[in-house]
């Protein structure tokens, strides 16, 4: 027998033996490509739930299912993709389990292997022909019999003339066995720049198991890592915080109110970020005071954060800040950081925390940088200088309004510096109040033609200067008690901007122009909101607001 033909022989059976794996890989994978829908279709117990109320905690969920299989460990959660979606965490150890978590009661689904669902059998015969190890270990032969058929391939189609422009050519009107043997030798030949580079990653894939045994499979010591990292037994500061704002923020109503916005994978451009990791990522922004590079740094940096926003570095992309900086700009262009503000007080109004019977409205000036070393070379033209005291001020001034019993602010209007307190008075009311409190910035507020209509009642603190000259008599001590307990309503309006301010580290503009930071300002008033609800949410059997 000559090389050739033996080379023929062994191309053959080579051929018949690697299309038999080629069926069954390719039709199982072509299967899972609509994996999600039909695991949808077939287990709707299990992968869809109800979008009521906020998530669980993480954390909590994870405690969950450890109590109800001791026996096993979590190594892996798919976190939910849609409001409706489901927890999905996948166990090892005992049982290999996967276990269905309702995102939102936190109570179990269901559980079941891989093997009794269907997509699951689908998957086990596409990556180990239902042979655990040996049949991973035989797709990667088979990966390796594809490199011998393309070798052996090309060897058979080099001209043995030497003239390679024949293995290009096909005799159209030839017999049928001589057109069928220059259509397989030549689709051969285009098809080895395919299966050539495929059948290489297959064999690399079976191999890296032997890899890891010396090196450690870094992908799964990250999701270990996670998992130790939420059985730790100190928690920082930084933990109790976002686990906080996991619990409160009604996550929904959030994703409801941006998702008609948000762009589709269909759109043209690179395909976006999870609407669920981004919002997670700019709520993370506002509350730790971060620029769009710093919280791309932070997310690296803190497995905290990267943790609370759903992120394992081991197969996760990180949004970059270009792309905070998108979603940034669509918020803006929308108008939805104002439906974001619009969507947590409909949720904290729905706890009965708004009593809408009072209002007290302040301002606070947010400065902004002075420095005139830009490409206009001028500071920003939307703000303007304003003076407190003695002090003169360059920025911006928050107003808001505060309802008077739980201190939540209902109002948010963002003006240049130099707008005065008093001429947003009537625009902070929300109409339904009875009285309304201010400063003694706000004297004179009840003569102003946009109030005469207005049944409101306005109790406005007597100006320093007056307040001391008060004398020792009767009427001096009535009305000194008076102004004390105005300016014990009026405090209530002071925790909002304690929370902007200094937890939030919100005490200079971030952007250039007035619309940008006027619409961060619900954004950080919203989440404001939550963290002076945060006991009674937490605990609203024995706690109140505050």
């Amino acid at each position: 027998m000559t090389a050739r033909r033996f080379v023929f022989k062994l191309h053959r059976y080579t051929g018949l033996f690697v299309g038999l794996l080629l069926v069954l890989s390719g039709l199982s994978g072509s299967v899972l490509v609509f994996r999600d829908e039909i695991e949808v279709f077939a287990h709707p117990e299990l992968l869809v739930s109800a979008a009521q109320g906020e998530r669980v905690a993480v954390d909590e969920m994870l405690q969950t299912v450890q109590r109800a299989y001791p026996e096993d460990r979590p190594f892996a959660i798919r976190m939910p993709r849609t409001p409706q979606q489901t927890y999905l965490v996948k166990m090892n150890t005992a049982h290999d389990l996967f276990v269905y978590v309702d995102p939102y009661s936190g109570r179990i689904l269901g559980a079941h292997q891989q093997a009794d669902s269907v997509t699951g059998w689908i998957s086990l015969l596409h990556t180990e022909l239902l042979s655990g190890e040996a049949g991973e270990t035989m797709l990667g032969i088979g990966g390796l019999l594809l490199i011998g058929l393309c070798v052996t391939g090309l060897v058979l189609w080099w001209p043995r003339n030497g003239k390679i422009s024949q293995g290009f050519k096909i005799q159209w009107y030839a017999r049928w066995k001589r057109l069928n043997f220059d259509l397989h030798r030549v689709s051969g030949l285009y098809g080895n720049t395919d299966l050539f580079p495929s059948s290489s990653l297959n064999l690399s894939d079976v191999c890296q198991n032997s890899f890891v045994l010396v090196t450690g499979d870094f992908a799964m010591q990250t999701s270990f890592s996670e998992l130790e990292y939420a059985t730790k037994k100190k928690l920082t500061r930084r933990d109790r915080f976002l686990a906080e704002l996991e619990a409160i923020t009604p996550w929904g109503a959030l994703e409801q109110t941006i998702a008609p916005f948000y762009p589709s994978s269909g759109s043209p451009g690179r395909p976006p970020m999870g609407l669920v990791r981004m919002l997670r990522m700019y709520v993370a922004q506002q509350c730790f005071g971060f620029s769009d590079e710093g919280m791309e740094d932070a997310i690296y940096d803190s497995q905290a954060i990267r943790r609370f926003i759903g992120i394992d570095l081991a197969r996760d992309a990180v949004p970059d800040a270009t792309t905070l900086l998108h979603f940034r700009h669509m918020l803006e262009r929308h108008q939805l950081t104002e439906s974001i503000f619009n969507a947590i007080n409909a949720h904290l109004a729905e706890k009965g925390l708004f009593l809408r019977e009072g209002t007290i409205v302040d301002a606070t000036l947010i400065a902004a940088p002075p420095s005139t070393k830009n490409q206009a070379g001028e500071r920003d033209p939307d703000m303007h200088q304003s003076k407190k005291g003695n002090q003169w001020y360059f920025g911006m001034k928050a107003h808001i309004g505060v309802d008077a019993n739980s201190g939540l602010v209902h109002t948010v209007i963002g003006t240049a510096g130099h707008v005065s307190d008093i001429s947003q008075a009537q625009a902070l009311l929300h109409g339904d109040e009875t009285v309304a409190f201010g400063d003694a910035g706000y004297q004179g507020v009840e003569k102003r033609e946009e109030h005469q209509e207005t049944p409101v009642t306005w109790h406005v603190a007597m100006r320093p200067g007056k307040r001391r000259a008060l004398d020792k008599s009767p009427e001096g001590e009535a009305q000194e008690w008076l102004e004390q307990a105005k300016a014990s309503i009026r405090a209530k309006v002071e925790h909002p901007f304690h929370v902007v301010k200094n937890l939030f580290r919100h005490r200079k503009t971030r952007y250039r122009g007035l619309a940008k930071n006027a619409a961060q300002l619900f954004s950080l008033f919203g989440l404001a909101n939550l963290m002076l609800a945060r006991r009674w949410l937490l605990n609203p059997q024995g706690q109140v607001a505050s």
